[in-house]
């Protein structure tokens, strides 16, 4: 009986790990698109990477991006603020989760809408590889963050 006790047991821990790190993706992007700074920058750990990566096919409409730490992190969500303006809508979709004790995986495609004059319009396809870890306060957070974008529209230029 009581095997069969800490099976149940181990997943449901398994179960509400994936949980935790499902809600964490979910934040980065409500935070984001609601441009929640602090919010945001608690979903990474404080040596956190996060970098995007544009496929061939996007390459000459977005750099590559590289940040490490907090610092980083913070600076960049500082530059994002006319976004808002655009308001932009993350999606994030079709996650896919391993936990292994207190690391993890998740790979998730990504769309990006932004209001174009009342009408959503899409600006961009992709997905994101993770890898988390459970930090000393129980919270999944992102170590590690790659963005790759795999289709991008080029940004209208005003005449």
């Amino acid at each position: 009986m009581s095997d069969h006790l800490g099976l149940l047991e181990s997943r449901l821990q398994r179960v509400e790990d994936e949980r935790a790190i499902v809600q964490n993706i979910y934040t980065y992007c409500v935070a984001l698109d609601r441009h929640r700074h602090e919010e945001w920058l608690d979903c990474f750990t404080e040596d956190a990477v996060l970098s995007y990566e544009p496929s061939a096919k996007v390459a000459e409409l977005r750099r590559k991006v590289r940040l490490e730490g907090r610092q980083q992190l913070s600076d960049f969500f500082a530059a994002t603020a006319e976004l808002v303006r655009a308001s932009p809508k993350h999606v994030t979709v079709n996650s896919i989760v391993k936990v292994s004790g207190d690391e993890a995986t998740a790979e998730s495609v990504i769309v990006l809408f932004i209001d174009a004059g009342g009408s959503p319009e899409l600006v961009s396809t992709g997905r994101y590889l993770d890898r988390l870890r459970r930090c000393a306060d129980g919270r999944w957070r992102f170590s590690e963050r790659i963005g790759h974008m795999d289709t991008m529209k080029p940004p209208q230029v005003s005449s």
